[in-house]
């Protein structure tokens, strides 16, 4: 927690991305809640201690991104109809959203126009992928079981 906050792209990125899923109500859960509330306290500790910053332009063109993604991750996970299309534009829409891709070309644009270094653009697209690779071993564990009868 100390590095993310003492170096001011990870904060805003981090920031960003807790706000949003928090605005989103995502976090429907007392130990998430709970771990929510230990990062802000985090945060704010670590900027009173190292006068950390946080810029304030992209923290909010992050955050607008990330609620985007948040809601259109939803309508991608809710819709089934969108998700059983054959039209192109339905299958990018779930593809886009489900990898919640409006973050990353927002972070892009800011790494082109040299705001953020590109070495957080790599890790937050490997930091997704990971996500992703694990909920596939999560899926194909809880599929194995019921195929076993389990």
């Amino acid at each position: 927690m100390l590095i993310v906050g003492a170096n001011q792209f990870s904060a805003t990125l981090s920031l960003s991305v807790a706000i949003g899923v928090y605005s989103k109500k995502k976090i429907d859960n007392p130990v998430h809640l709970l771990s929510f509330s230990l990062i802000v306290i985090a945060f704010l500790l670590v900027f009173m201690v190292m006068d950390g910053e946080i810029m304030i332009l992209p923290l909010i063109m992050l955050i607008a991104a990330s609620l985007v993604d948040e809601a259109g991750n939803d309508i991608s996970d809710y819709d089934k109809k969108l998700k059983k299309s054959k039209l192109f534009r339905h299958r990018f829409f779930v593809y886009f959203f489900g990898k919640r891709c409006t973050l990353k070309v927002v972070l892009l644009y800011m790494v082109l126009i040299n705001i953020f270094p590109m070495y957080i653009l790599v890790a937050i697209i490997l930091f997704d992928e990971t996500y992703t690779i694990v909920e596939m071993y999560s899926d194909s564990i809880l599929n194995s079981k019921s195929d076993l009868g389990m």
